[in-house]
């Protein structure tokens, strides 16, 4: 059974009615989230040692924020502070490794883990089998936020989410043939990737990335990122050919938000990848994650 309530708030410190609590003046992501009694990231450490990166390479990371967990009283001072009124939306989580894709000086094209930007050649969860198409996605990312925002050049473009895949155990669904290769040359299967250990949920023999997080640094530096909210997130993602990424469970106040049967949540990850006709019992959902529409601001 999952029981567990593991909530972090994220929202907004500009808000349209309601003072916003002191506990909500400062540049954190804050999210809401239902999920299982077990490590919210889970990922296997591939114990090779690497060539170290140029000494400025790390310069460019920059890192996506722990989930946090509020107490009741901080998620009813929201309520009180007339914040849960205005519009939430609960997105699901998607249980893998967290992955960044970076777009840097509008040239090079790098990719982090949770702690750092990655060496070319580490072995991580077999990304490399999907880094053209992250490598495509970004840059259309970056033409469609200036665009959007009348920019001429971005220094600096994260998008952050969750690489996950590379497991479905049913019958009539074969193993993943595929085969990664790395800039080294060495090569290995899909199948043989396990970025969870859990039996579930499990979502496609195949390697997926699931985008939630989009934010950018005209200028290159950490402290000018400025995150989009939502809905300006998903207007971009929804452009962006073979894209998955959060979009909306429920979107309402908070408690209707809360409200959601997350217990009985079975992840429809597998058919919106095609495996609609192959489900698996007990496939339930890592949880849901319940953020603020609003939420967007400088880091």
């Amino acid at each position: 059974m999952r029981t567990a309530l593991m909530s972090t708030i994220m929202a907004t410190t500009a808000t349209t009615s309601g003072a916003v609590p002191s506990t909500f003046n400062n540049n954190h992501h804050h999210q809401l989230q239902h999920t299982q009694r077990r490590s919210l990231f889970t990922a296997t450490r591939n114990p090779t040692r690497f060539m170290p990166l140029p000494k400025n390479a790390q310069e460019d990371f920059t890192a996506y924020n722990e989930i946090d967990l509020p107490s009741e009283s901080r998620i009813e001072s929201i309520r009180k502070s007339g914040i849960a009124a205005q519009d939430w939306v609960a997105v699901e989580k998607v249980h893998g490794s967290n992955f960044g894709i970076y777009l840097l000086d509008e040239k090079e094209v790098r990719y982090s883990k949770r702690s750092g930007i990655m060496d070319n050649n580490e072995n991580f969860f077999g990304y490399h089998i999907l880094a053209d198409e992250f490598s495509a996605q970004i840059r259309i990312i970056s033409d469609l936020l200036k665009q959007k925002f009348g920019m001429s050049y971005i220094g600096r473009l994260v998008m952050n989410g969750e690489l996950f895949g590379a497991k479905y155990k049913h019958p009539l669904v074969p193993k993943s043939d595929k085969w990664c290769t790395m800039p080294n040359g060495k090569k290995f299967p899909i199948s043989g990737v396990l970025i969870q250990r859990e039996p579930f949920p499990q979502y496609s023999p195949e390697l997926h990335f699931f985008a939630f997080d989009l934010k950018y640094s005209v200028t290159g530096a950490e402290e000018d990122f400025i995150q989009l909210n939502y809905d300006e997130m998903i207007e971009i993602f929804s452009k962006v050919p073979n894209l998955l990424y959060a979009k909306p469970i429920v979107r309402g106040t908070l408690d209707q938000c809360l409200a959601f049967d997350v217990e009985n949540f079975f992840t429809p990850i597998p058919a919106i990848l095609g495996l609609g006709n192959y489900p698996l019992e007990h496939n339930l959902s890592e949880g849901v994650v319940v953020r603020h529409v609003n939420h967007g601001c400088k880091e």
